[in-house]
């Protein structure tokens, strides 16, 4: 299960409003010193809400632990990734058969991921309104939440 900690930011006895911040991938990182850490501290943190049903009758500024599947994760990401490429071969593959030289090919080759990333725009039309591929709410959250003030933080960029 993937897990994050959030803030009830409005709550009522059947739904909440959760919110985190998005880090980059490294910030559980102690150096700071790769280049991956250099460029997440161009960009701002960002706030997500979602809006949850409320299972734990949690309620405002009480810290909470959201979650979603491995599997739901890892079929997305296959789904984002692969179809895309997947769709392209294809393409490349059908103009091959058919003669296509290779200036054609090179040609045919952004069409079929076009068409693979039109696919899964296609396919994930109202996937984020059924219930299976929303986040749920676990449990709530054990210790003191990390704060983080945002405004501090643009200001030290600048």
């Amino acid at each position: 299960m993937l897990e994050e900690s959030g803030t009830v930011i409005e709550a009522n006895e059947d739904r909440v409003v959760v919110e985190t911040l998005s880090r980059s991938a490294c910030s559980q990182c102690s150096s700071g010193s790769c280049g991956t850490s250099a460029i997440a501290k161009l960009f701002d943190f960002k706030a997500n809400r979602v809006s949850l049903p409320n299972t734990l009758g949690a309620s405002k500024g009480q810290q909470v632990v959201i979650g979603i599947p491995d599997a739901l994760l890892v079929r997305a990401s296959l789904l984002a990734y692969l179809l895309p490429l997947l769709a392209m071969f294809a393409v490349v593959l059908i103009g091959k058969t058919l003669g296509a030289t290779d200036v054609q090919l090179a040609m045919l080759a952004p069409i079929g991921l076009l068409l693979g990333l039109a696919l899964i725009r296609r396919s994930s039309t109202g996937v984020a309104n059924r219930n299976k591929y929303r986040p749920s709410l676990l449990r709530f959250a054990t210790g003191p939440a990390p704060s983080i003030d945002i405004t501090n933080l643009v200001r030290n960029q600048s």
